[in-house]
């Protein structure tokens, strides 16, 4: 069983400083985390593992390259595989946008990886 885990890093609350930049948010130098929904579906995906120890936990990243910390962790942790994506920013607002890259991105990963048995991600499960 492939288990497919898309996270992002978000700004820390406490310490937001945006500044709106081409129609894009612009987090600056600010600290960040991995988004806590997130935190909630890679912990998912280590129960459905501990139920099916053969199972594999993938985590897909798509971000800048700060995010690189979440993913980081991720992969020392619990993940077999993790993938950063940095090279398309999407719009983060734009939640047609996100589920049509983690589409994209779990099918080239299932050519690579074998078939994606269960997704999950801020938002959507599948």
């Amino acid at each position: 069983m492939n288990i497919l885990v898309c996270i992002k890093q978000v700004p820390v609350e406490d310490d937001i400083k945006v500044k709106v930049v081409m129609n894009t948010i612009d987090c600056g130098d600010g600290l960040t985390i991995m988004n806590p929904c997130d935190g909630n579906a890679v912990k998912a995906a280590v129960i459905m593992k501990e139920k099916n120890p053969e199972a594999r936990i993938i985590v897909v990243c798509v971000g800048p390259n700060q995010a690189r910390n979440a993913v980081k962790a991720c992969f020392e942790n619990v993940a077999d595989k993790v993938y950063m994506i940095s090279d398309c920013i999407p719009d983060w607002d734009d939640t047609s946008e996100l589920n049509n890259i983690v589409n994209d991105v779990a099918k080239k990963l299932e050519k690579k990886e074998g078939k994606i048995d269960l997704i999950f991600c801020e938002g959507l499960t599948k």
